[in-house]
Formats: structure tokens, sequence, C-alpha cells
């Protein structure tokens, strides 16, 4: 019978935890909500139209496939081109929707915006409803009256 001296036997072993660890981390690469957003901003970052459409929520209309164009393209000109970089965060949980907070880094490392994205989990995986995420925004932004003095 053939003797396997122990520095074989520990190399065959970290070679299968090395294989293993990666085909677990490769596997989850692209699941959960963050990865959902990563694979849009960085669709839009390479003006790459069938991902971005693919991590975002099927469009139910005209409007909502405009909006999604619309969202990739302004990341790509106005955030991407200025040498932007973007930082995650969740923010709010739910079993089947998680909003996820992109923080947006200047050239300077300092961070100046920071904006919600909805995700929602459907049967293909996570993806950013970018409907939705219109709609936060629109709330938030939107310019609030001034209150009047009472005399």
């Amino acid at each position: 019978m053939m003797k396997i001296s122990p520095n074989v036997l520990a190399f065959v072993a970290a070679a299968v935890l090395t294989g293993l660890v990666l085909f677990v981390f490769g596997t989850l690469q692209f699941y959960g909500p963050d990865s959902a957003v990563w694979r849009f901003f960085d669709a839009a970052k390479n003006m790459d139209q069938e991902t971005w459409t693919d991590a975002a929520v099927a469009p139910k209309n005209s409007h909502e496939a405009q909006e999604i164009d619309a969202m990739a393209n302004a990341l790509h000109d106005q955030v991407f081109a200025n040498g932007y970089t973007i930082r995650l965060r969740d923010s709010e949980r739910s079993p089947s929707k998680v909003t996820v907070t992109v923080l947006l880094v200047a050239p300077n490392r300092r961070i100046i915006r920071n904006a919600p994205f909805i995700t929602v989990k459907d049967r293909n995986g996570w993806k950013v409803d970018i409907h939705e995420t219109y709609k936060i925004w629109n709330s938030m932004f939107r310019p609030r009256p001034v209150p009047q003095e009472i005399n």
C-alpha cells in the first residue's frame, strides 16, 4: 500500500477548501439586493443595456422602460463619467423588499449624496425596481412650501 506524505494531504485539503470557498462565493456573487444594485450600476457604467435591463424589474409599460434607460444613462453620463464611485448600505429590510441606500462618493473620497434604491425579490432573484425608486425620490426631493408666520 502506498503511503501519502502529510505535506501532500495538507496541499490537497487546502486545494479542496479553496475550491469550495470559490464555488460558494461565485454562486452567491449575483444573489441578494446589494448585488442587484451593483449589477445595475456596473451595467450603467459600461453602457450594457442588456445587463441593466436584466438587473431591473421588468417594465410594465413603455414609460417604465424609458425610466430604466434614463436612470442608467444618467448614471453613466453624470456619475461615472465624472469619476464618482458608489458604496451601498442597507436601510430597510422585509422578506421581499429591501431599500438599499447608495452613497455617491466624489473623486476626493467625500460622500456627497445618498439615495435609496428599491429592490424586490421575484422568482428570478433580486431586481432593482426603478419605478418604485423614482416614486420615493419624487416624494423626498419635492420642494415643500415654506410655512408663513402667523401674525
